[in-house]
């Protein structure tokens, strides 16, 4: 790959890091005779979705911390596009990230910490007060200066209040340093930025994370444990910062800060009341355990009391034995969730441990609140995740298949071969195992464009009855036509199967290529199910989830 020299009038002399999304760049301004810093990110030829709306993240960056100019965040100077790129040219900081300091497992003195966080805190009090919310405040986007000071950069994610450029439902951050709004997609605010800055903090005086392990484990313990306080990993932490942290860090926002300033004039406090640590001094007592489950720390006694209720309540927290939970408790308690979940039909399995292991379908509003109902109902472990999300526009369908979909009937609904994806022209070839009694069989093609095609029975398949466990192909030398091809718009499809020991009265079906409105066709079904139901017979459903590609 040719080595790129330059990006507009900017000379590049090497490179400072790279990441996810682009690379920063080491350069010099001749115009103005001075050293910067140019993240850039490279630009498809033929950006998908996704892509495009990294790409105008990254504008909205620029354009954000354009606005700003304060001594603790990192002044953004230019943005341009050229040869394949987008770039942001920004001020260079003659110094290292916060996070490259933690990563050699080096440990700042409290006066070190105070300076730091002091800065981070009036960089965002700026900012907030500008209407811009940063929500990826992290280690790696806090720039050391020389002289110890605090730089806020990377604002590629920021929200500004005025133009809402980002939306509820939408999960963008890194998720040790979320706020719990966040991983529930909710509307977020500055009181965000407060709680990463809090999780900040506490890594800065314990060394730890409070929260680490897989997105899903991180999830469940922001919305529903509380880490061990700083004063009980780390012998050097006046116990009146812990009240500090974990305020900062309330699962509620309204429960935080009210802003930036007030946060800083509670650290300056606690910092004041607990005197100051030598350099070098900040070791751990005791080594990092897991936090124990839905366990709500005295901070306040914490914060006012002596060595001895520190000890004792930090020995409390150590010795008390985790969850006792019992797997049937969990995988009941996971099937109550599971039978009421909107827009989901997700089945519980178990794993060779006996650990719950979900598989199904979930829409994508709904998936961020049912994994934390998940693993809030499974006894502190986290279940295994197999299931796919998609878009809202099959809710009406999953949620009129759910009750059917979950009791047990032995109805089987896969592709040939296993697939879960066709590339373009490929064929649509649905196996069902028919269920434990005499049934017919319907099975749809609902398309994520909100049309369904009817696969069967259709004018030249009509119906029959299949005896219990009998296994049919569809299509490509079973029964029914042939011409059943994955085709555009590409994305996720679902296909519908529901079985009846007598058939359901529903309008002449279609040719089975000709597809139909799905909302028409779910009131007729749902009309036609209930019908059933009233009549006594039988019904099983299954559900699955078929992506569709561009070739």
């Amino acid at each position: 790959m040719e080595t790129l020299e330059r990006l507009g009038k900017y000379q590049l002399r090497g490179t400072l890091g790279r990441g996810a999304m682009g690379v920063v760049h080491d350069a010099w301004d001749p115009a103005l005779a001075r050293r910067v810093a140019i993240k850039t990110v490279r630009l498809p030829a033929d950006p998908d979705p996704e892509m495009a709306e990294e790409i105008a993240r990254f504008r909205r960056g620029a354009q954000a911390a354009a606005r700003l100019s304060h001594p603790n965040i990192v002044a953004v100077h230019e943005y341009g596009e050229e040869a394949g790129l987008a770039y942001i040219v920004m001020a260079f900081v003659d110094g290292p990230t916060l996070k490259a300091v933690l990563d050699r497992q080096e440990r700042l003195a409290l006066p070190a910490v105070a300076r730091v966080m002091q800065g981070l805190l009036a960089g965002l009090g700026y900012s907030h007060a500008q209407g811009v919310v940063h929500r990826d405040i992290k280690p790696a986007n806090i720039l050391l200066a020389a002289d110890g000071s605090a730089r806020i950069a990377d604002f590629g994610i920021a929200r500004i209040a005025a133009g809402g450029l980002t939306q509820a439902g939408t999960l963008l951050g890194t998720p040790a340093y979320m706020a719990p709004e966040q991983f529930l997609g909710e509307p977020v605010d500055a009181r965000a930025d407060l709680y990463a800055a809090g999780v900040v903090l506490y890594q800065l005086l314990t060394g730890d994370r409070p929260f680490d392990g897989s997105v899903t484990a991180v999830m469940h313990k922001a919305l529903h444990t509380e880490p061990p306080p700083p004063s009980c990993l780390a012998v050097t932490v006046p116990p009146a910062l812990d009240g500090v942290v974990a305020r900062a860090m309330a699962k509620r926002p309204q429960d935080r800060f009210p802003s930036a300033d007030t946060f800083a004039a509670a650290l300056r406090a606690a910092c004041a009341a607990g005197g100051t640590a030598p350099a070098g001094e900040a070791t751990l007592a005791v080594p990092r355990r897991p936090p124990p489950r839905r366990r709500r720390w005295r901070w306040a006694l914490l914060a006012a009391g002596g060595t001895a209720a520190v000890a004792a309540l930090c020995g409390e927290w150590l010795l008390r034995p985790g969850p006792p939970g019992s797997a049937a408790v969990a995988h009941g308690a996971l099937a109550e969730v599971l039978e009421h979940a909107p827009c989901a039909v997700v089945r519980i399995g178990r794993q060779a441990d006996g650990a719950p292991d979900l598989a199904g379908v979930v829409g994508t509003a709904a998936e961020a609140a049912l994994r934390v109902q998940a693993m809030d109902s499974a006894g502190g472990t986290v279940p295994a995740w197999h299931v796919r999300a998609v878009a809202p526009v099959f809710c009406p369908a999953l949620d009129l298949m759910r009750p059917f979909a979950l009791a047990p009937s032995g109805l089987g609904l896969t592709l040939a071969g296993g697939v879960t994806a066709l590339r373009d022209g490929e064929r649509i070839v649905p196996r069902i195992a028919a269920p434990e009694f005499p049934a017919v069989l319907r099975v749809d093609y609902f398309g994520h464009d909100g049309s369904v095609l009817h696969l069967t029975p259709t004018v030249a398949d009509p119906e029959r009855v299949s005896a219990p466990g009998q296994v049919l192909t569809l299509g490509a030398g079973g029964t029914g036509p042939a011409a059943w091809e994955a085709g555009p718009p590409y994305g996720t499809d679902l296909i519908v199967a529901v079985a009846s020991s007598v058939a359901l009265a529903l309008p002449a079906d279609a040719p089975a290529d000709a597809a139909e409105p799905a909302d028409r066709y779910l009131h007729d079904l749902a009309a036609a199910i209930a019908a059933a139901q009233q009549a006594g017979t039988r019904i099983a459903a299954a559900v699955l989830a078929v992506q569709t590609e561009s070739p």
